[in-house]
């Protein structure tokens, strides 16, 4: 359960919220981690990124199965799937980036 700024009750108290996928309060700018994943560092790198990813509430992007399209969490969950996959290209050299076939891949999981 996530907890929002409670706008209603003027006392700026909390109220729970029971989509996973919604969270008002994340900073979604871009993170350097200060490593570009290359051809032979995926081992340091991407714990980093699983810390990073986790820091910021969307880890559940990069290891669970995307909602159903008809499911009400599925807008939310695409809007978040585009930001972590930003994360993920912006911290790729970019010799992976060029050998990439396909960066519009649907989902985090795939890239």
């Amino acid at each position: 359960m996530d907890l929002v700024p409670n706008l209603n009750n003027g006392e700026g108290g909390v109220a729970p919220v029971h989509n996973h996928y919604y969270n008002t309060i994340q900073d979604h700018s871009a993170f350097p981690t200060g490593m570009l994943l290359t051809e032979s560092n995926y081992s340091n790198w991407a714990p980093l990124m699983k810390m990073r990813i986790g820091g910021r509430n969307k880890l559940e992007l990069i290891t669970e199965a995307a909602p159903e399209v008809s499911s009400p969490a599925y807008r939310a969950w695409a809007t978040d799937n585009e930001k972590v996959k930003c994360w993920l290209i912006d911290n790729m050299s970019p010799s992976l980036m060029n050998r990439m076939e396909d960066l519009f891949l649907p989902t985090t999981m795939n890239l």
